[in-house]
């Protein structure tokens, strides 16, 4: 029973260790400046509170910072610090679920698993403060007002401030952009660059296979496209849309607005088609219509050659044997790492286990020096108690020339031998008792009888009064302790016949 209620101990400390963690302590997003594709510009993150670059305003009244309130293994919720009046005088909390994943160590994708908000049109959540007070995560990510969430298109990144050309690494293009393209732009009203314009999204500057960069010859072609004057962009996530269209996010390699530019993918045969929109990507943005931001561009390419992960043939003939990672949804190695950033992420349920475990050990610990100190010791007491209560066993020491055993010390010490010469071993009362039976008592000497008158000689009444000490040696008379021997009365004849003085009569 006790290592039942050790082991009942042990899960209930597993599990309150376990609950979602209500103080957002995994938030990975350090403190510092992080690029927000959603927003397009640099947010600023101070212990788990954005304090810039979220803000947005409803009715001329403004949200300004939020802070993470709760979270699990996959979702952050973030909660405006100030309530705006809305409907009917009551206040109104601003809410952004985060559901995210990991990239890299300065990277992150993530969706917003919010409704269109009717009053700004955005995707937040609108909470009275009467109802704002729920811990559970589901309570804010989970879109039911009759518009439904996100869609796979529309995700958008963080990205560490600065750190722009690390993120790129093993963030591969989808197939349809790995290649060397030439490429036309039309931005709404005229049509940029043709056939001797080259997009690289093979090599890097040293010629060298790396499928994750952009570079833009800009001698074939001056036009300064999605904002990269240097020419160069990087991959930092991409997925795909039903297998047909992919939704890539760039990153401008100088690090200057736009910081972001989503790309909207299809292919047919040898040519691409590209719509561009700065940022995240729109949720109803596709490959051959422009969004409705201004500086939404359609592109059309036409491929020199390609080099897929898998062999194959191009109008220049390059192959590769690479082994291919998956292009579907975010890569494999965006797969991988987010695997890692879960393990990570599940540091309270490691410690509610290891808590549980020393607590564990603890009570054994406990309860072993509590029998030890209280449980033995009375066991010891009560033995001696029992030893006491029984007293000694304490037989009589043999003398040191016996040769007889324990078993033996009861026979006498004065061995008798019979007719024959052998010993006997039995004492005379033990001889008395054998012969007359054990039933039988033994004879005694017959007494006289007690008369009225006593008349008797001296001798006689010495004789009755002193028995004989026959039997004083036998063990069972041992311990008595013999009358001092009287003297015997003359017995000369003269004596014998003088008469005695009479004897008083007494009457009895």
């Amino acid at each position: 029973m006790f290592i039942s209620w050790m082991i009942n101990v042990g899960l209930m400390v597993s599990i309150l260790f376990t609950v979602v963690d209500c103080t957002c302590n995994n938030l990975p997003l350090t403190n510092g400046n992080w690029w927000d594709s959603r927003v397009n510009k640099a947010i600023t993150i101070n212990t788990g509170t954005v304090t810039d670059g979220w803000g947005f305003s409803i009715n001329s009244q403004q949200f300004d910072t939020f802070s993470c309130t709760i979270s699990d293994d996959s979702r952050w919720v973030f909660r405006s610090d100030n309530t705006i009046e809305l409907l009917f005088g009551a206040n109104y909390y601003a809410f952004y679920c985060l559901q995210y994943t990991y990239l890299t160590d300065n990277s992150y994708m993530y969706y917003v698993q919010s409704d269109i908000e009717q009053f700004n049109g955005e995707r937040v959540y609108l909470v009275d403060t009467s109802s704002a007070n729920n811990n559970s995560v589901e309570a804010y990510c989970s879109p039911d007002n009759g518009r439904s969430g996100p869609d796979i298109r529309e995700y958008h990144v963080f990205v560490k401030e600065n750190t722009q050309n690390s993120v790129h690494q093993n963030q591969y293009f989808p197939d349809p952009l790995l290649g060397v393209f030439s490429y036309t732009v039309n931005d709404g009203s005229n049509t940029f660059c043709g056939a001797e314009s080259v997009w690289d999204g093979c090599y890097d500057t040293s010629n060298s296979i790396d499928r994750t960069t952009v570079i833009l010859n800009y001698t074939q072609c001056s036009t300064t496209l999605m904002g990269a004057v240097g020419g160069k962009l990087y991959n930092v996530a991409n997925v795909t849309e039903s297998g047909s269209t992919y939704y890539v996010i760039l990153i401008n390699a100088d690090g200057v607005d736009p910081i972001f530019t989503c790309l909207a993918v299809s292919q047919s045969g040898n040519t691409r088609y590209i719509s561009t929109n700065p940022g995240g990507c729109a949720w109803n943005q596709t490959s051959t219509s422009r969004t409705g931001n201004a500086d939404s561009v359609l592109i059309t390419m036409t491929a020199y050659e390609t080099c897929l992960f898998t062999t194959t043939t191009s109008t220049t003939t390059t192959t590769t044997t690479t082994p291919a990672p998956t292009t579907t949804g975010v890569t494999l190695e965006a797969d991988t790492k987010a695997s890692e950033n879960s393990d990570g992420s599940n540091t309270g349920v490691i410690v509610g286990v290891v808590l549980s475990l020393l607590l564990l050990i603890a009570i054994i610990v406990i309860a072993f020096l509590l029998y030890q100190k209280y449980f033995k010791k009375r066991k010891a007491h009560i033995q001696h108690m029992t030893l006491k209560d029984q007293g000694p066993d304490i037989k009589r020491p043999l003398p040191p020339d016996s040769d007889f055993t324990l078993s033996a010390y009861r026979q006498p010490s004065d061995k008798t031998t019979d007719g024959d010469g052998n010993f006997e071993t039995l004492s005379p009362s033990d001889q008395m008792r054998e012969a007359f039976g054990n039933d039988e008592p033994l004879p005694q000497k017959p007494l006289p009888p007690v008369s009225s008158i006593w008349q008797r000689s001296p001798s006689l009444m010495t004789t009755a009064i002193h028995p004989s000490h026959e039997h004083q040696e036998d063990p069972l008379r041992r311990n008595l302790t013999p009358l001092p021997t009287q003297p015997r009365p003359p017995t000369s004849s003269a004596l014998r016949s003088r008469a005695l003085p009479p004897i008083e009569r007494w009457e009895i």
